[in-house]
């Protein structure tokens, strides 16, 4: 039994280190599984190149892309195209200064698990712009969005619960479109917006909960009050 242990977990364990050809600023790391490194993934980082990266050719097997600090204004379904982007796991954008994208700019990207857009310059977020991914982990927070529709956040993987992090926005109005899908959502940060009142949420499994900023982080089974106060 021992010895079964040893060598599934042999099989299993990641061999991280390892380099590829990378596109010419980026970095590439590759994970190797399995006990002769049979299979493989790779990490790509092109922070901090210029937006002129875009779009940038990555391996067939990336599941991570960092494409943060590269001074995007703006991110379409083109520059997200390609062999390596169909199977891209998780996607970093954060610290450009992108202030808009479109309904189908994330479109092609059917295992997208987790996106980071914060620390970007968008007001306004289209109907549907998550609508054809897996996304379990969403995060938008520094932005200048002033209002949010929380049907945006109903994907295709809809029994899979999400995360979104919306804080230190400029948010006065949370809705939900009646008659459309209702998102699982698991837990909602509102915390450093200017909501004047706790958003009506019914039918979405959150509850409120106090922090210390003294405002509502919206997650599940439990209500704050209308003034929320910072825990003791």
């Amino acid at each position: 039994m021992p010895f079964l242990i040893w060598f599934n977990l042999l099989l299993l364990s990641p061999n991280v280190g390892a380099s590829k050809t990378c596109f010419p600023g980026c970095h590439c790391e590759v994970e190797s599984f399995g006990l002769f490194d049979s299979f493989s993934l790779t990490k790509v980082d092109c922070s901090g190149i210029g937006p002129h990266i875009v779009p940038v050719p990555i391996p067939l097997d990336t599941t991570y892309l960092d494409l943060s600090s590269n001074n995007l204004d703006s991110i379409n379904e083109s520059m997200l195209t390609g062999p390596g982007y169909t199977t891209l796991v998780s996607l970093d954008l954060s610290y450009n200064k992108i202030s808009r994208i479109f309904p189908s700019t994330f479109s092609r990207l059917r295992y997208l698990e987790s996106l980071d857009l914060s620390h970007n310059s968008l007001v306004a977020l289209p109907d549907e712009c998550f609508s054809g991914s897996l996304l379990g982990d969403v995060d938008l927070s520094n932005n200048f969005i002033l209002d949010i529709t929380t049907n945006i956040f109903a994907s295709k993987g809809q029994g899979k619960p999400i995360n979104v992090d919306l804080s230190n926005n400029l948010i006065s109005l949370v809705s939900r479109h009646q008659g459309k899908a209702i998102p699982n959502i698991q837990s909602l940060n509102l915390s450093g917006n200017r909501l004047k009142k706790i958003p009506d949420l019914q039918g979405i499994p959150l509850r409120f909960r106090p922090t210390p900023s003294k405002t509502c982080q919206l997650s599940k089974r439990s209500i704050c009050p209308t003034t929320p106060t910072s825990n003791p």
